[in-house]
């Protein structure tokens, strides 16, 4: 298949992060790095939608040159958020979803949301939740369609909100050291 490159690299154990049914971090065990792929085990003890052969969403790696036709999506987990609400909207499925503990500043309407994998488009963002709509396309090729309320999801906020945010905190620290130093 064309998901693994002659020029494919594993990912590192230490990247790989594993989140139980409950939100709380999972354990990888046995885990090993060969030439093309990391393996690992993890013990399924809790009670939840772990399940061997539950379908999850996979992307093909960007390649430098490749046209950029989406968002930019690093494959981190930022924090897990919870669907508050979810229902048939039209041809899209509509979902409402928490917004985890400090993470609000980085997710904006319009901008870029990752969720299970799949990147998306902020239709509207509050305080604690935030909302987008999945169109017949995307609900057809990923596992989002269909979420019912109360389902977990991992989350992966815009990386360049990231660095505008970090950006804005280091010019306000320098301001607030600049203002201390000329007492």
């Amino acid at each position: 298949n064309d998901l693994f490159y002659v020029d494919h690299f594993p990912m590192q154990l230490a990247q790989i992060r594993v989140w139980a049914p409950d939100g709380t971090p999972g354990e990888i065990q046995n885990g090993a790095t060969g030439r093309y792929r990391s393996v690992f085990d993890v013990q399924l003890n809790k009670p939840g939608t772990w399940k061997i052969g539950t379908r999850v969403n996979l992307e093909k790696a960007l390649r430098v040159g490749d046209p950029l036709g989406g968002h930019l999506v690093q494959g981190h987990v930022d924090g897990v958020s919870t669907v508050l609400a979810a229902r048939a909207d039209g041809g899209s499925w509509f979902m409402e979803l928490s917004i985890p503990e400090g993470l609000a500043a980085l997710i904006v309407e319009k901008g870029s949301i990752t969720l299970d994998g799949v990147s998306l488009t902020v239709n509207g963002a509050g305080r604690d939740r935030f909302d987008v709509q999945l169109i017949p396309e995307t609900q057809a090729r990923t596992t989002l369609s269909g979420k019912p309320e109360g389902a977990q999801v991992n989350l992966e906020v815009d990386v360049v909100g990231r660095y505008v945010l970090r950006k804005l905190e280091l010019e306000r620290n320098m301001a607030f050291l600049g203002t201390v130093g000329s007492n």
